[in-house]
């Protein structure tokens, strides 16, 4: 088992997969995945979705194919494996298709499915068409890092909003006269920032947090500019709902437009998803914790991240128990630097064959494997 999941990792993050240009990647998942024994497809988004023992009642393995771009080497190191992806989310991933096999070839009577989805790291095409296409699981994880012994229970919500300003242009010489529509974009993005501010606590879980992602203007020498781009993304805690954090935009664009009344000032909501908690007590993440336990001997820790993931999206649609863990150190995503212990990733696999395990135990069933 252990030198075919380190093969299947290495072969992964050797095919180069940014947002965008999954397919690669996923025609080779879906014919692995059909060589270990599970009904495999691809679907019209492009995600690979793959089945093993019955339809129902099954539970949904989910993590990404997609990663940000940059190509690094693939190199196994002293201990480790690099390559882009490793930690987010090929390497939760792997580990989630090895589990599930060794799960079911060892005689699981849950059905489970294995989702490689496209798109997280842009709007969430791939689980936005899961959980339109797919019945209600029993139970789900999702596979991002969590360092192992760690089971995220919480992740905040995110709004992407574009703000576009348009005002009469003249020779910069002249600019008094003028409206700088760069100016006054700014303007608005410095009200939303002072917004998310007075939301702001001693907790970042629990803060608004702002963040300008995009700025563009038509570049013309001598001439002030009369047309001005924004994009910022909010992080929103779980207290606050998608409306609220879209009227704190609204309001941000009119006080603007008050300010400067011969510009136009207008917001568009490109994006949103819901901040996500799951209760200690979940089915999902007591299954873990005591997979953690049993297979690490060690306490788990549960965690609640500032990201975004594709467990927001699920959770809005599907009213199940989920959780979500995995292998590798979350502060190396999206580095120069990520990198996955090895040894994590095979525990991992343990940890989610065990969580499978629980699971069917906890539902009423005898607890193997």
């Amino acid at each position: 088992m252990e030198d075919y999941a380190v093969g299947l990792l290495k072969s992964m993050l050797e095919i180069y997969s940014p947002t965008g240009l999954e397919d690669r990647l996923a025609r080779f998942l879906e014919g692995e995945l059909r060589r270990l024994g599970f009904e495999a497809y691809r679907d019209l988004e492009g995600n690979v979705i793959a089945r093993l023992g019955p339809s129902e009642p099954y539970v949904l393995l989910c993590s990404h194919m997609d990663t940000v771009r940059g190509r690094l080497p693939v190199r196994v190191v002293d201990g480790y494996i690099t390559g882009r992806g490793a930690v987010d989310a090929k390497g939760p991933l792997a580990s989630m298709i090895v589990a599930a096999s060794l799960y079911a070839k060892r005689g699981g009577r849950l059905g489970v499915v294995v989702a490689a989805v496209v798109d997280e790291e842009g709007l969430s095409r791939g689980i936005k068409r899961v959980v339109e296409d797919l019945p209600k699981p029993i139970c789900a994880f999702f596979g991002e890092p969590s360092n192992t012994y760690g089971v995220t229970v919480g992740y905040k919500g995110s709004l992407t909003a574009r703000i576009e300003v348009r005002t009469e242009t003249g020779h910069v010489a002249s600019h008094s006269l003028y409206d700088n529509a760069a100016e006054v974009a700014y303007e608005a993005w410095l009200r939303v920032k002072e917004g998310a501010l007075r939301r702001s606590s001693s907790s970042r879980f629990n803060s608004l947090d702002a963040v300008l992602t995009h700025i563009s203007t038509a570049r013309r020498p001598g001439v002030v500019p009369d047309r001005c781009t924004l994009h910022v993304n909010l992080r929103l805690p779980p207290s606050m709902r998608c409306e609220e954090a879209w009227r704190l935009v609204v309001d941000a664009c009119s006080r603007t437009l008050k300010a400067h009344p011969r510009a136009r000032v207008e917001a568009s909501l490109v994006d949103c998803v819901e901040a996500f908690e799951a209760p200690p007590t979940s089915l999902a993440v007591r299954a873990l914790q005591r997979a953690i336990i049993r297979v690490l001997g060690r306490r788990p820790m549960l965690l609640r991240k500032t990201g975004t993931g594709d467990v927001n999206v699920a959770a809005r649609r599907w009213d199940v128990p989920m959780a979500v863990y995995g292998p590798g150190d979350s502060s190396l995503d999206h580095t120069p630097h990520e990198r996955l212990s090895i040894s994590d990733y095979l525990s991992s696999i343990r940890v989610y064959e065990a969580a499978l395990w629980e699971l069917e135990a906890l539902l009423g069933g005898p607890r193997v494997g």
